[in-house]
């Protein structure tokens, strides 16, 4: 693991499993904040999916009235097409217990998660806002945004050390600032750590 100091925040860089950390945990979901982890709407290999796998099913249930019950989100909020759900904007992020629920992507009619290059930047900055808002003075656990099954319409590849780099940027050019006591981890998994240079991202601060 590495430690970076942004602005006076603590950043660590570490391998380990974000669904066993204690704190405040960011799991990315779709602007629909889906629940349904079927291999079509969620992936079950996916961290949205596994966290919604790990849960039992009254939490499952008391998940799905905390999605429609948050309302202090101060984003925008718009109708589905069909009525049927609610589209939030991405960078949105609804609370459930330990874990803050981002809005990382779009869903088209194929259901396939997906946003671009352009849209991702601007909801990291809104997340760091939103993460700001909601924290409560709690250290703070972010996997590699991105770096699962999301599809960037206009990359071909994800390279996971950009990924983080984006992260760490949007953070450095932001306007929130956290105490010096609130800890912000950054947690890769084993097979993403393999591919990123940890002192080349120092390095590059």
């Amino acid at each position: 693991e590495v430690t970076l100091n942004i602005r006076g925040m603590k950043v660590i860089i570490k391998e380990g499993n974000i669904l066993t950390c204690s704190g405040w945990k960011v799991i990315p979901f779709n602007e629909y904040f889906d629940t349904q982890v079927d291999d079509v709407i969620i992936a079950h290999s996916s961290l949205n999916g596994k966290y919604i796998d790990s849960l039992g099913d009254d939490d499952k249930k008391a998940l799905k009235l905390a999605i429609a019950a948050d309302q202090k989100s101060p984003l925008q909020r718009y109708d589905s097409s069909d009525g049927t759900k609610t589209r939030y904007e991405l960078g949105t992020i609804k609370v459930f217990q330990e874990v803050m629920m981002l809005a990382l992507t779009h869903f088209n009619e194929q259901n396939e998660a997906h946003t671009n290059r352009a849209e991702y930047e601007h909801t990291l900055r809104k997340m760091w806002k939103e993460i700001r808002r909601t924290h409560q003075g709690k250290s703070i656990y972010i996997p590699l945004i991105g770096g699962g099954l999301t599809q960037l319409d206009d990359l071909t590849e994800k390279p996971n050390e950009q990924l983080l780099k984006c992260i760490l940027c949007t953070l450095r050019t932001s306007n929130v600032t956290f105490d010096e006591n609130v800890q912000i981890s950054i947690i890769l998994t084993k097979k993403a750590l393999e591919t990123v240079n940890l002192y080349e991202v120092k390095g590059g601060k």
